[in-house]
């Protein structure tokens, strides 16, 4: 038993010596009526000598959570960004806030200096303005047109009706190893490439919302087993792409209403409660100025032991206070703010952002983008 454990092990430190994945290694949650694939693996050919070798000594100084403890989970730092522009369900449009805010979502990123790419896909053929501002990125900024997967019943006003179509990360970015997806009221005030390391090998990574009151999510998708923990804000999501597991949560989807209960929310199309049934306690929390929320509250309040949000940010240049450190606003800049303090920080990044371009500029004037209205990005 012991040869076979070690031949095991040094098949897969072989795998990983030329330059595999060991993805195999990183479980994925799901049903025990319908459980989700693994990563899919690579073809392995004999393992050398000295795999073998390392591998004995790992069985028995540590074992195998000592190897992948050491493992790089990206050796081919094949990392992206995503962002997602959708369109209404009932008119079939897309908000002038909503390209506004993603507009500068995207000039913020370029901004950022960030080392990879970033793909901005969308459900509607973009408007002139958007294109040129990608088209003048040097291929920093790629746009893809996919379908829209929508909740057809979600068509009021404030509805959050194509959600869904974030279900499509996992089976479009099959190229990347690690995804770095932000809803497009952000903004980059420094470069977020650290997420990627600290998100490591996790299944599912993001910050918690604060604000929102602890409640029951399963342990593990399905199984026996309920845990009470904060509400995982799915604005940014860090997920390792997999395309049968892409499909497996789309057929989840279909059937949240068996298992969701109360959280299930199908005339809204809100898909943040369904991905916090779905990772269970799987999520890897980051630190929460990668999704920095509230900001307004945290200026008055001091919300959630914070030190305030001007720990991260110079409010009046809109940036980070520390270039070092990953820092992503997440707020709607065109609004009011509700203190002082806040509205200066929306004014500089009006000044930096949307202010020197026309196109922008006549954005944020549309009576739809009001300062008083301020859940226009996908409520529309």
């Amino acid at each position: 038993q012991t040869k076979t454990m070690a031949a095991q092990a040094a098949t897969w430190l072989g795998s990983w010596l030329r330059g595999g994945q060991g993805s195999e290694l990183v479980p994925l949650m799901g049903s025990s009526a319908s459980p989700p694939p693994l990563p899919p693996q690579r073809a392995r050919r004999g393992s050398s000598p000295l795999a073998a070798l390392c591998a004995t000594l790992l069985l028995f100084g540590g074992g195998l959570a000592a190897w992948r403890a050491l493992r790089p989970c990206s050796p081919r730092r094949a990392f992206a960004y995503a962002t997602l522009l959708t369109h209404n369900v009932a008119d079939g449009k897309v908000s002038p806030c909503y390209r506004l805010s993603m507009t500068v979502l995207v000039k913020s990123f370029l901004a950022s200096g960030s080392r990879y790419p970033l793909i901005l896909l969308h459900t509607r053929q973009l408007d002139k303005g958007l294109r040129d501002v990608i088209d003048g990125s040097a291929g920093r900024v790629r746009a893809q047109l996919i379908e829209q997967l929508q909740t057809e019943v979600a068509t009021v006003a404030g509805g959050l009706g194509a959600c869904a179509t974030k279900l499509s990360l996992w089976t479009i970015f099959t190229e990347f190893e690690s995804v770095a997806y932000f809803d497009a009221d952000h903004v980059f005030l420094s470069s977020a490439d650290a997420v990627f390391d600290k998100c490591g090998c996790a299944t599912w990574c993001g910050v918690i919302d604060p604000l929102i009151k602890e409640r029951n999510f399963p342990r593990t998708f399905e199984q026996p087993g309920s845990e009470l923990r904060k509400t995982v804000n799915t604005g940014l999501l860090v997920l390792r792409p997999n395309a049968q597991y892409g499909e497996f949560l789309k057929r989840q989807w279909e059937r949240r209403a068996e298992f969701m209960g109360d959280d299930v929310e199908i005339e809204e199309g809100n898909e943040q409660n369904f991905m916090n049934h779905l990772m269970g306690s799987h999520c890897t929390l980051l630190d929460e100025s990668f999704n920095l929320q509230h900001v307004e509250r945290k200026s008055i309040l001091k919300s959630a032991g914070s030190l305030g949000f001007k720990k991260y940010i110079n409010a009046h240049n809109g940036t980070a206070m520390d270039p070092e450190q990953g820092v992503v606003a997440h707020l709607k800049f065109w609004a009011s703010g509700r203190s002082p303090t806040v509205e200066i920080l929306h004014r500089a990044l009006r000044e930096r952002f949307v202010n020197n371009d026309p196109y922008t500029l006549a954005l944020s004037k549309d009576s739809r983008c009001s300062p008083l209205s301020v859940r226009q990005v996908g409520r529309v």
